[in-house]
């Protein structure tokens, strides 16, 4: 009895897991697309107009 509870934690842990790792994912890619924008208004913004 005390085993199927611990197994049962352990698959509640991989399943919280792997949806933590699937939002993570997904918001990783709206990042990178938000960073690299972010990047080119940096670099116009202080490569062109620096000093």
């Amino acid at each position: 009895m005390q085993e199927n509870l611990a197994i049962e934690r352990i698959l509640r842990a991989l399943d919280e897991q792997n949806s933590v790792r699937a939002s993570i994912s997904r918001a990783a890619s709206g990042t990178v697309a938000a960073a690299s924008s972010a990047a080119g208004w940096i670099g116009s913004r202080f490569g062109l107009g620096g000093s």
